[in-house]
């Protein structure tokens, strides 16, 4: 069983004050289209991002004047799967799927969803932020959310109030949303959910109940707009009504087992003895101190080990992180951990809060978890280190568990076709 003791912190965080919110916006609706979740993922972004106040202050003021302009408009005709994020791996998970609920009586296609202040165009109408102002003066939201708020029902109603006089989901026959809990998925998926269209939600990431304060990536399920979350796992499946019973609310979608999106690799030939280890260090999107601390610790193997750094795309662009990883450490630049992993032997991959470590264990790596008060998910079947000599201990003594990671992630099961046709 994964179990781990949870953290109490005294400052206000973005999550306690995202909810907070929510709660205010709870039941407001547009001509029967949900405000209060499309409108939430806009918050949420805004709480969460750690840019200074003033550009945050001014992107929540462009966002006003701003609607969509749906170029993708021709393309929302039937089954439909909608995707935004522009990474490799993703990508072609969604394109996997997309290809196995393929069919004679279903035909499904893909259909990109841009960003909002992508597709979008300038008006100075007043109509919307009227209405916008005096919902937000309803909701009692406080000064300090106060533009953040009015901006998200601003552009919300001007999504739906277009999504009407297009007709824009008129055709769709049923969608599945790459993530139907965040911008921009959220608003065509809650546009389709008021239309009576069955819509879906595809799990693209360890979801998890968090040992410490929740990041941005809670609301990957606290704020699901499709009818059903197709998860991974069981074990998925029960972290997510963990968090939903502590916080005292009821789920109000589905969630089918529907497994890992990613098909079992086959068994791995045996390699020769390497005249040299390799670590594969794997990085979240956040926890960028502790992330600083791992990789000044394989800093130092460099006389034992040879260390290869793949950090998430976004820390990928923090500066500051860049600047403190050693120059001994290698930069995996392939788009796919599987290309890398194919590429390249590994002997053990280290890190921590990512599904990458448990990718690894598929394809019958050794795994260890780096210990770090950031941590947010903890699997105490697997080895951990906190240091250089355990670490170099564990490169002698670890071993591949893909029993942990078929536990965690549902590996060799895939029930998309049969759930998204029936």
């Amino acid at each position: 069983m994964l179990v781990a003791a949870r953290i109490t912190l005294d400052t206000v965080s973005p999550f306690t004050e995202y909810s907070a919110i929510k709660r205010k916006l709870q039941g407001l609706t547009y001509k029967g289209y949900d405000l209060c979740k499309p409108a939430a993922a806009i918050i949420a972004n805004h709480l969460y991002d750690d840019k200074p106040l003033l550009r945050k202050w001014r992107k929540a003021l462009r966002l006003i004047w701003l609607e969509p302009r749906h170029s993708n408009r021709d393309n929302l005709q039937g089954h439909v799967l909608a995707w935004n994020t522009p990474r490799t791996d993703h990508k072609l998970n969604a394109e996997r799927v997309a290809l196995a609920i393929d069919g004679s009586a279903h035909h499904w296609h893909m259909v990109h969803v841009p960003d909002i202040t992508k597709d979008c165009r300038r008006t100075w109408r007043l109509d919307m932020p009227w209405r916008a102002l005096r919902l937000t003066l309803a909701s009692r939201v406080g000064a300090a959310h106060f533009l953040y708020t009015l901006a998200a029902l601003t552009y919300t109603l001007r999504y739906f109030a277009s999504v009407e006089r297009l007709g824009l989901v008129q055709g769709i026959e049923r969608l599945i949303a790459y993530n139907s809990s965040n911008i921009p998925e959220c608003f065509l998926t809650s546009a389709c959910k008021r239309n009576g269209i069955r819509t879906f939600s595809l799990q693209h990431g360890l979801y998890h109940d968090y040992l410490t304060t929740p990041p941005l990536a809670v609301i990957n399920y606290e704020n699901v707009t499709a009818d059903a979350l197709l998860v991974w796992s069981e074990f998925c499946k029960m972290q997510i009504e963990a968090f939903f019973q502590r916080e005292g609310r009821v789920a109000d979608f589905s969630m089918p087992l529907a497994g890992y999106l990613k098909p079992v690799p086959p068994e791995r030939i045996p390699a020769t003895a390497q005249p040299r280890q390799r670590v594969l260090c794997l990085l979240p999107r956040g926890g960028v101190e502790s992330s600083i601390r791992l990789v000044k610790l394989l800093g130092q193997l460099s006389a034992h080990c040879d260390v290869l750094l793949r950090p998430h795309p976004a820390l990928r662009k923090n500066k500051v992180f860049l600047e403190a990883v050693p120059s001994s450490l290698e930069m995996d630049e392939n788009p796919l951990l599987e290309t890398t992993l194919g590429e390249r032997e590994v002997s053990l991959a280290v890190g921590f809060n990512t599904t990458s470590l448990f990718d690894t264990l598929l394809m019958q790596v050794p795994c260890a978890l780096y210990q770090t008060p950031q941590t947010t998910f903890d699997a105490p079947q697997l080895p951990h280190f906190a240091d250089a000599d355990q670490l170099l201990a564990l490169l002698e003594q670890a071993r591949p568990r893909a029993d942990v990671a078929a536990q965690i992630l549902g590996a060799g099961i895939f029930r998309y076709a049969e759930i998204v046709n029936d």
